[in-house]
């Protein structure tokens, strides 16, 4: 019963929390159960073609089984192929004799070993090796895993099990007492930011940290005072919001994640509680405006996206293509809502770091870390996410009244290219997201740009 609650919990949880799913004991206790009732209800009668069968099965679900498909009803095959090769397999039929090789043997006293081994091996080549690496350094680094779990078998394993190391079992607790502290304790440094890593150095020196809050999503003033500015729109607004306020003061932020919307229409293409609330954002800000006397509402975007209405859910296009018409409406529409002595500055987007490709996806330090690949330190202008979209939005502010536009561009690019580093700094701290140095350069020249409100 225990095995199928666990079982039956896997495929429960496999949509909605698919890590949880993998990694939880309690989803995966079932494949040591089925082990533990082998244990227990030893097979009275072994029959070889079982045996054959569970192999099969075995060999079946390597084939079948991916990361996509764990856990799930394919798991099945190499729990259960396992329990008949345990039941059935015996030094009389073929299965067991096969499985009775040397070499195999060898393989299975240090396959715990290899085991525990394999994954953080793996696991670290896959953080310094962008990309897939070749065949031989994955096999080196499998065979690497082998040799280390040989080794555990030979000085750990044996010695542990066979009373030659830790005599007595006070020694035995006091030692995995260590290894276990010598494991936890950095682990538990670093997760607390007691223990900086190899990379901070580095990381410090770059600047390669986000704008302060960047996971405050509203910042409004409490009372009914004037303000100054209100930055809207998404992260890429957000971002701002520090530098900005940090020059021209008694701002306020009215920001939501992933949002872009205008009346009757939105980047979400459903109904969730995050779709309803950004979709009811133009008319929150257009009250908002009124209710605070703001002088400026200072509106960034992510703005190449796919468009959708709200109602029907029916996509629009890409706002560079097909959906710009019904975009340029909608800017118009939120122009229209506000009073006319508030300035509406648009801020185009930024260039983004996605054009450098995959090894800027997760920022410059980031990219460091890598042994093969060089990080580049511009990309070709041209490649930039601003191109398509920031020169319609600079035409259709020209069409609109008391509208100014500014291109982040114009600060991060030159004719021909787009810098990831300035004065030493980085300029990104992940594929789309200023630093703080990058946002504050930003927002320098766009205080030039505009004094006053």
């Amino acid at each position: 019963m225990l095995a199928l609650a666990s079982f039956a919990s896997g495929l429960l949880l496999r949509t909605s929390d698919p890590s949880l799913a993998f990694f939880a004991l309690l989803t995966r206790a079932w494949e040591l159960l089925v082990g533990s009732i082998c244990a227990v209800v030893p097979a009275t009668r072994t029959r070889g073609w079982v045996a054959l069968a569970g192999l099969a099965m075995i060999m079946t679900g390597y084939a079948l089984v991916d990361p996509s498909t764990t856990p799930g009803w394919l798991m099945l095959l190499p729990v259960i192929g396992a329990a008949l090769v345990l039941q059935h397999a015996s030094a009389e039929n073929l299965a067991g004799k096969v499985l009775s090789l040397a070499p195999l043997t060898a393989i299975g006293a240090a396959s715990y070993g290899i085991y525990l081994w394999h994954n953080p091996l793996l696991a670290t080549l896959d953080y310094v090796w962008l990309g897939y690496p070749p065949i031989w350094v994955t096999g080196g680094t499998v065979a690497l895993a082998v040799f280390l779990g040989f080794m555990s078998l030979r000085f750990i394993e044996r010695p542990v099990r066979s009373g030659q190391l830790f005599r007595n079992p006070m020694m035995l607790v006091t030692g995995c007492c260590v290894m276990l502290a010598l494991v936890v304790l950095p682990g538990l440094a670093g997760h607390l930011r007691w223990l900086k890593p190899r990379s901070a150095p580095v990381s410090e020196a770059l600047g390669n940290i986000p704008p302060p809050g960047d996971r405050v999503w509203e910042v409004i003033p409490t009372g009914k005072s004037p303000l100054n500015f209100v930055v809207f729109g998404d992260s890429f607004a957000r971002q701002y919001f520090p530098a900005l306020n940090g020059r021209y003061g008694n701002g306020s932020g009215f920001t939501a994640p992933g949002c872009l919307s205008l009346p009757g229409l939105s980047n979400f293409n459903d109904r969730s509680a995050a779709a309803l609330d950004c979709a009811s954002r133009p008319g929150r800000l257009a009250q908002l405006v009124r209710e605070r006397q703001i002088g400026a509402v200072i509106w960034a975007q992510r703005w190449k996206v796919e468009m959708y209405e709200t109602g029907s859910l029916q996509s629009v296009g890409q706002s560079t293509s097909q959906g710009w018409q019904a975009m340029r409406r909608g800017i118009a529409q939120v122009r229209a809502s506000l009073p006319p002595e508030t300035r509406l500055i648009i801020i185009g987007s930024t260039p983004t770091a996605m054009a450098a490709g995959d090894p800027m996806e997760g920022g410059y330090v980031r990219c460091l870390a890598f042994i093969n690949v060089t990080c580049a330190s511009t990309f070709p202008r041209a490649l930039a996410e601003s191109q398509g979209i920031n020169p319609l939005l600079a035409k259709t502010t020209q069409e609109l009244p008391n509208t100014r536009f500014f291109d982040p561009a114009q600060v991060l690019c030159d004719d021909r290219t787009c810098t990831l580093r300035q004065q030493g700094k980085a300029i990104y701290h992940d594929w789309t997201h200023l630093t703080d140095f990058g946002a504050q350069t930003v927002v320098q020249r766009f205080v030039q740009e505009n004094p006053t409100f």
